[in-house]
């Protein structure tokens, strides 16, 4: 089976646009995380986002440790799922670098930070 022009680029064009639905939602992630004060890192955490192909999550983001906090953890989770199907879809290979875990979180300046140690 061999595709034309037409369909090559088509599949480049889907893959791309889902591409950019992945970035929105990284994007959404961190600004969600970074317009929260934080005023004490007792009531915050962090969490693991995304996926890579070789296994692991992408990154990680500092959350408040909350009952409001439902509605960001369901966008951690709906990303990463997102994430691992782009991957079998597309077949996508990535760096196999391992993501550091954090070891804790910090307010600094009223934004909490992930610190690694």
């Amino acid at each position: 089976m061999s595709l034309t022009s037409c369909e090559t680029e088509s599949i480049a064009v889907d893959k791309r646009l889902e591409e950019l639905v992945m970035e929105a939602q990284v994007v959404e992630i961190q600004e969600m995380s970074k317009n929260m004060d934080c005023d004490t890192a007792l009531e915050w955490g962090y969490a693991a986002f995304g996926e890579k192909a070789c296994g692991g999550p992408r990154g990680y983001v500092a959350y408040p440790i909350h009952k409001s906090s439902k509605d960001f953890l369901v966008l951690l989770i709906e990303h990463t799922d997102t994430e691992r199907a782009f991957i079998k879809k597309w077949d996508v290979m990535s760096d196999c670098l391992m993501v550091q875990k954090p070891s804790s979180v910090r307010c600094v300046e009223g934004q909490a930070t992930l610190i690694y140690e």
